[in-house]
């Protein structure tokens, strides 16, 4: 299954590449694509490290006035952090999120296009096309502000775009897209929100795992 998320000792050890040590402040960014999101996500999911996003990414950055550099990276003396693992094991494939998902007042929210969502168009690195049988759709771009501008939306926007889902009945909200990063963007939302974690999860193999399981789907728009 492509895009699944690494282990914790991999992720230590990549941090570790990069100079992080126990002391270190985590800050993720992009150019304002989903990336750093899933980023954070794992780091959740599989680690109790703490980590924060810069809203807007280098896009917000450069447009608040703030400097950037350019040239040769400087030299990375590597770290030691030591990534602890979390309270829990949070569930990351079908087997184990299904249950969840398919709880009588759970979520299921898939962030893909809706041209995936509805099995018009398949990812290149989808088995079929279409969603999972009860998912809902909200594309993940529109917990943004806009394409040009990819911070979150304010709180008050985000409550009211989320809204029509009633959150606060849910026994679990769990958020997919082909292999977990456009709806960790949706999960970080949510994270804002204030939805406890421990009824909120991020589908780790979104579509590209359950495309491949040879389980029901569904095509066209949500009845």
């Amino acid at each position: 299954v492509p895009g699944l998320t690494r282990s914790r000792e991999h992720l230590q050890a990549l941090l570790r590449a990069r100079g992080v040590r126990p002391d270190s402040v985590i800050v993720l960014y992009t150019d304002g694509g989903p990336e750093a999101f899933r980023f954070f996500w794992s780091l959740q999911a599989i680690s109790a490290e703490p980590a924060r996003l810069l809203d807007g990414g280098l896009l917000a950055w450069k447009a608040a006035g703030h400097a950037v550099t350019v040239g040769p990276a400087r030299r990375v003396i590597p770290g030691d952090v030591v990534l602890p693992p979390p309270a829990t094991s949070a569930p990351l494939h079908w087997q184990e999120i299904g249950k969840l998902a398919q709880e009588p007042e759970a979520l299921l929210l898939d962030s893909r296009t809706r041209a995936e969502y509805r099995g018009d168009q398949q990812h290149p690195e989808a088995a079929r096309s279409g969603h999972i049988p009860g998912a809902r759709h909200l594309d993940w771009q529109s917990v943004l502000r806009s394409p040009e501008d990819p911070r979150l939306r304010p709180i008050a926007e985000l409550r009211a775009l989320f809204q029509p889902f009633a959150l606060e009945q849910r026994s679990h909200i769990v958020t997919a897209c082909q292999s977990g990063t456009r709806s960790s963007v949706l999960y970080f939302a949510l994270v804002q929100l204030g939805v406890p974690r421990d009824k909120l999860l991020n589908y780790n193999g979104s579509w590209a795992e359950y495309s491949r399981l040879g389980l029901p789907l569904v095509t066209g728009d949500a009845p």
